[in-house]
């Protein structure tokens, strides 16, 4: 009998995918050029943290803060006996800043950064899931009314992987 595994458990274990293979981008220097988002250059795996509900205090915010949560779940014949299923996990973004400043247009940078990386890999799979990329959107950029309101910026990248099984 062939045991097989609740899509839920997917959108969990790729959201501690991507998770992971941030972390491991953090500890091989990808982010050390980040010196304003990050000026100590020690970017340790309690930047990265899987979250179902990203809400802090502005207070918390002085540091910059990367979650990643699973958000949507889509699943078709791929065929016969396969069906493909498309899991979309978001990585957001957020640290304190003023408009307008290098510190603004570095956040921005960042978020680029982290969207170029996941799409440029083969396939996510500290786990075993063999996650394959499939597309990212970043709309808005940033969230306009949190950072004249709170002066907080939030990026949020959606990011879809496909697994046929």
């Amino acid at each position: 009998m062939t045991t097989r595994t609740a899509p839920q458990v997917f959108d969990r274990v790729i959201a501690e995918d991507v998770r992971d293979t941030l972390i491991a981008a953090a500890a091989a220097g990808s982010f050390n050029s980040y010196d304003l988002i990050r000026p100590s250059s020690v970017w340790d795996a309690s930047l990265f943290k899987k979250t179902y509900l990203p809400q802090f205090d502005v207070r918390e915010l002085e540091e910059v803060k990367i979650l990643i949560a699973p958000r949507n779940r889509a699943i078709e014949w791929a065929s016969r006996a396969s069906r493909s299923r498309e899991h979309t996990v978001q990585v957001c973004v957020m640290q304190r800043c003023e408009p307008d400043t290098p510190k603004m247009d570095q956040l921005m940078d960042f978020c680029g950064h982290i969207d170029d990386y996941l799409a440029n890999q083969t396939g996510i799979s500290p786990s075993g899931t063999a996650a394959k990329w499939m597309r990212s959107n970043s709309d808005p950029l940033y969230d306009p009314k949190q950072l004249d309101e709170q002066k907080v910026f939030r990026g949020v990248i959606t990011i879809t992987y496909q697994l046929t099984r």
